[in-house]
């Protein structure tokens, strides 16, 4: 294996809208029901990309449960050490997406999926691949980063937003650290002296410190101390749903390809830009040749990618 996530999955029904008129009937326009998660979405793009991936948690049995570990399949990703509880009721989420404006508003349903333990998981599964791919910061994910170090796989992490008190605790067992710029200014505030910051967190262990910044693109600071700068691209935006998570498979992609830190932020960063043409999370995740000819030429083949946009607005349920 090349990438092990740890964490669950869920599903996503995606409804894109002129306009959202709370009071009124509003037309609903294209919609899409699709895999999602943090961890769920990131090990799809890899997969997609061409990385044996694997991913190790806990999912319910639920009819949405069963269409997440389906989605995950279909894109190559082996869920055959998913922990699957039984009668429990799995996450769902509702995502508006306002043409109008361009943001979201996303109604989300907490499931009773109990999380995975760490010793309910196979640990030598766990450190089979060359990446272990973690989003949170608890007693599961510190024990599976300590396992990690132990073994001599990398281990890398996607801090989107959440204040966990633990992430430094789980910081100095880290090798790629990716940070949202929600994170970044809950930690920082508005202080936005992203070179000083990234160096700060790189001391505490991660050889790879990179921050997000939507349509600022990234900065980050590579294993060698060189501090840098991407911009993003310029595409037609139809959803920034899981752009995040789509950016955090792609980069390990790009590491596993012995790219630099700073050449790895640029394809993730197209990747993630071809994933926002299209509705939702999933549909427009493109293949490596897909990403290189877009990085070669700024065109995006779309064959493949809208056969999946069909057939993620087919479904029903």
């Amino acid at each position: 294996m090349d990438i092990i996530g740890v964490g669950g999955a869920n599903m996503d029904l995606l409804v894109q809208m002129d306009e959202i008129n709370l009071g009124f009937k509003t037309p609903m326009g294209d919609f899409s029901l699709q895999g999602g998660g943090l961890i769920a979405s990131a090990m799809a793009a890899a997969a997609r990309l061409g990385a044996k991936v694997g991913m190790a948690g806990a999912i319910g049995d639920s009819t949405f449960g069963k269409m997440a570990m389906e989605d995950l399949a279909m894109d190559g990703v082996d869920t055959s050490h998913m922990i699957v509880r039984k009668g429990a009721r799995d996450a769902f989420g509702i995502i508006l997406a306002e043409k109008k404006t361009m943001e979201r508003t996303i109604l989300g349903r907490q499931g009773t999926v109990e999380p995975a333990k760490f010793e309910e998981l196979d640990h030598d599964y766990l450190v089979s691949g060359k990446f272990m791919f973690l989003s949170t910061a608890d007693e599961l994910t510190i024990s599976c980063a300590k396992l990690a170090h132990e073994h001599g796989v990398k281990v890398g992490y996607d801090a989107d937003g959440r204040a966990d008190p633990e992430i430094f605790d789980l910081i100095p067992y880290l090798d790629v650290f990716i940070a949202s710029e929600v994170w970044y200014h809950n930690h920082y505030g508005t202080e936005e002296n992203f070179e000083k910051h990234v160096r700060e967190i790189q001391a505490m262990g991660p050889e790879i410190v990179v921050v997000t910044l939507g349509v600022r693109g990234c900065v980050g600071v590579d294993k060698d101390g060189k501090f840098f700068q991407v911009p993003s691209f310029r595409v037609p935006v139809i959803d920034t749903t899981g752009a995040g998570d789509i950016f955090h498979g792609a980069f390990l992609v790009g590491l596993l390809q012995g790219w630099s830190a700073e050449q790895t932020a640029r394809f993730s960063s197209a990747v993630s830009a071809i994933k926002c043409t299209r509705l939702g999370g999933r549909a427009a995740l493109p293949k490596m040749e897909t990403v290189l000819k877009f990085l070669e030429t700024g065109e995006i083949e779309y064959g493949d990618i809208d056969e999946r946009v069909e057939l993620f607005r087919s479904r029903s349920f």
